[in-house]
């Protein structure tokens, strides 16, 4: 929250990331629409990804990513949840799983920033959340749980429309978002964060919502905070201590070891060092470009390639070096709509955690921050990048 309002810090970050075109045009919406976001409350849907990585005999708990938009599965995780608390209960082999309330709280918070908006415009007439999203989405069971949980609980109405399908419907009267007859009070973005997402229409669908009054979830400017650039200069010597002066040196100190190794590489010397390191030691890297979700990133030797096609291209900056991390596996048995189940067989896997969390805040007056939810998934430990929606 308190980086993504520091646009200085961001604009240097992503200085050498500009090339990539998708980064560079959120940027220029972050600019042309700062007025508007600063006169509105801010609001985090988040999601930060952990893997237990091992060198050695050391072993501790690594940082991932950090999703701003691509934050799927929280009422998922939450009712499977619940049903490892009956196997649980049933066979009493097992202890039962903490709590988890990652699809309830998500749906409160959308309630909550849907108040705030009625907040500072009165004049509000039953506004909706509307969920912005593509018109074939795989993870729409996920979603539909939030939409009947606000609805039938919550008593807060809600409408579903993609960024293309917005451009047709929708107007902005005084600041004021409509759709149809209906006011839209919060943006709640599921799609966004992939190029493939934006033609030119949705770009200026997405310019008049990020101009408007409506409250953004994420706003860009948030969302300009996943970058993979920006979040390997929070792991820079000093960066993390100007958003955390009011921690203790000791809690910092153990956020930074949740920090892999991450390194920029840029045309320069720093940058040439890096880019070879990794191409003689392909095992110990990963090469991230600014993107949110899975599929997306280069291993081994395909990541030696494309550092090879990349010298002396500006292109280059747009990227990250990561430490691999090296998760201990566990022996389980890995079931999609393809396994035959007659035929189980014990496979070793890896996991990671993510731990959900959520704010609502208006300059420095912080009035929801809760973070009651977690996700664990498994994957095969000889796959090098997995995905649920991906089904593997």
């Amino acid at each position: 929250r308190r980086v993504s309002r520091d646009l200085p810090l961001l604009r240097e970050t992503l200085k050498t990331v500009l090339s990539d075109k998708f980064t560079e045009r959120l940027w220029e919406i972050c600019e042309e629409t700062q007025t508007a976001r600063s006169s509105r409350p801010s609001v985090g849907v988040l999601r930060s990804d952990y893997m237990l990585h091992c060198r050695g005999a050391e072993c501790g708990m690594k940082q991932v990513e950090v999703n701003t938009v691509c934050v799927g599965l929280a009422p998922i995780s939450q009712r499977i949840e619940r049903a490892h608390k009956h196997i649980s209960a049933v066979f009493k082999k097992t202890p039962a799983p903490p709590l988890n309330e990652a699809g309830d709280r998500l749906a409160e918070v959308l309630a909550l920033a849907r108040v705030e908006y009625m907040r500072t415009v009165p004049e509000a007439k039953a506004p909706v959340v509307l969920f912005v999203q593509e018109d074939t989405d795989p993870s729409f069971y996920d979603h539909y749980y939030i939409l009947a949980k606000l609805q039938s609980d919550l008593h807060v109405p809600s409408a579903i429309r993609s960024l293309d399908g917005l451009d047709r419907d929708m107007r902005v009267e005084g600041g004021r978002v409509f759709v149809g007859e209906f006011e839209v009070s919060v943006c709640y973005y599921r799609q966004g964060y992939k190029p493939e997402n934006y033609s030119q229409r949705g770009w200026r669908v997405r310019a008049l919502l990020e101009g408007s009054k409506a409250l953004q979830i994420p706003d860009v400017a948030l969302q300009l905070c996943g970058t993979k650039s920006m979040q390997q200069r929070l792991t820079e010597p000093g960066v993390l201590d100007m958003f955390l002066w009011d921690t203790s040196e000791e809690d910092r100190k153990r956020l930074r070891g949740l920090f892999a190794d991450q390194f920029s590489i840029p045309l320069s010397p720093d940058g040439d060092r890096m880019a070879a390191e990794a191409v003689q030691h392909p095992d110990l890297w990963v090469l991230k470009p600014q993107r949110e979700g899975g599929g997306n990133n280069y291993f081994g030797q395909e990541m030696v390639r494309k550092l090879r096609s990349l010298e002396g291209k500006e292109e280059r900056g747009a990227y990250v070096l990561m430490e691999r991390l090296a998760p201990p596996s566990t022996p389980n048995y890995l079931i999609s709509p393809r396994t035959n189940t007659d035929r189980l067989e014990l496979s070793a896997t890896v996991q990671e955690v993510g731990v959900f969390g959520f704010y609502i805040a208006s300059g420095d007056d912080v009035s929801y921050d809760v973070s009651r939810g977690y996700l664990v998934r498994s994957k095969s430990a000889h796959m090098e990048d997995g995905g649920v929606t991906a089904g593997r």
